[in-house]
C-alpha cells in the first residue's frame, strides 16, 4: 500500500507471502497457538521504498530514494504429533538496504522457539535467539577507537499465556559492540501483552 507523508514523498510498502498447504483466507496476521499445529510454515518477502531525497552518510551530497527490502521465514521443524502445536520452531528474517543513508543498513536474526515446554495446561513457548545489525560503511562515530562493523545480540524469553488473555514474557538480552562500539550490554525486561 501507499503511505503519504506530507512532508516529503509518498513512501509505497508491498509484501508477498507464502504457506504451503494453508489457504490464505485463513491466514492471520498475528502469530497464535493455532497457527502452530502440525508442519506449519510462512514465508514472507517484500520491500519499502521512499523516492525522496535523503543525504548520504558522511557526506552532504543528497541522494535520491531510500529503500529496505526483506525476507522472513517462520517453519515448523519438529511436533509431537500432527495435530500438535508441541515442539520445536525455526524463525529467520533478514533485511537490507543501501548502506550510505541507512546508520543500521542489514539485519539478519535466526532464532529456535520450543513450544509447550512446560507441563501445564498454559500455553508457554521458550525462545532462544540470535541477530546481526551490521552499521552502515558510511557513518562516523565520534569514539576515538575504530568503530565495529556489527553488532551482535543474543535473547532468551519465557512466554506464559495466562487466563483472560494475558501475556507475561520475561526477556534477557546480551549485545556485544553495542551500536558499532566497544561497549557490551546486557538487558532484562518483561513484556506484557492483554486481550480483550
Amino acid at each position: 500500500g501507499l503511505v503519504p507523508d506530507f512532508r516529503g514523498a509518498a513512501s509505497s510498502a508491498s509484501e508477498i507471502g507464502w504457506a504451503p498447504g494453508r489457504r490464505a483466507y485463513k491466514l492471520l496476521p498475528q502469530d497464535s497457538v493455532e497457527d502452530r499445529t502440525g508442519f506449519a510454515g510462512l514465508y514472507k518477502f517484500g520491500a519499502v521504498v521512499n523516492p525522496g531525497k535523503f543525504r548520504s552518510s558522511g557526506t552532504t551530497a543528497q541522494v535520491g530514494g531510500n529503500y529496505l527490502l526483506y525476507g522472513m521465514l517462520n517453519q515448523a521443524l519438529y511436533r509431537t504429533s500432527r495435530e500438535s502445536s508441541r515442539g520445536l520452531d525455526l524463525t529467520s528474517g533478514v533485511d537490507w538496504s543501501p548502506s550510505d543513508r541507512n546508520r543500521t543498513n542489514q539485519v539478519t536474526d535466526v532464532g529456535l522457539r520450543l513450544n509447550e515446554p512446560l507441563p501445564t495446561h498454559l500455553h508457554n513457548s521458550i525462545g532462544l535467539a540470535w541477530v546481526r545489525t551490521r552499521i552502515g560503511s558510511g557513518i562516523k562515530l565520534s569514539e576515538p577507537l575504530p568503530p565495529r562493523t556489527a553488532e551482535h545480540g543474543m535473547e532468551l524469553n519465557l512466554l506464559l499465556e495466562l487466563p483472560r488473555g494475558i501475556l507475561v514474557q520475561p526477556v534477557a538480552q546480551g549485545y556485544i559492540h553495542s551500536g558499532g562500539t566497544l561497549a557490551n550490554v546486557s538487558v532484562f525486561g518483561v513484556h506484557t501483552k492483554v486481550d480483550f
